[in-house]
């Protein structure tokens, strides 16, 4: 799960194994850089609740 959140941050697509380890620390654990709260059992600390339109009437 953590290489598709860097894919789609950082923009690397293929190359995101390149990416070096002390960067992806800094985004993930260090409390002054870091982007998200990390979780070690769901990925994010704080998922987003849902948001859905309401049922629409029926046609």
């Amino acid at each position: 799960m953590k290489i598709f959140f860097v894919v789609l941050f950082f923009g690397t697509g293929n190359q995101t194994l390149f990416i070096p380890s002390a960067i992806l620390e800094c985004v993930f654990m260090d409390p002054n850089m870091r982007l998200v709260d990390y979780s070690p059992t769901s990925f994010l600390a704080s998922i987003p609740s849902m948001r859905v339109l309401p049922r629409l009437s029926p046609l």
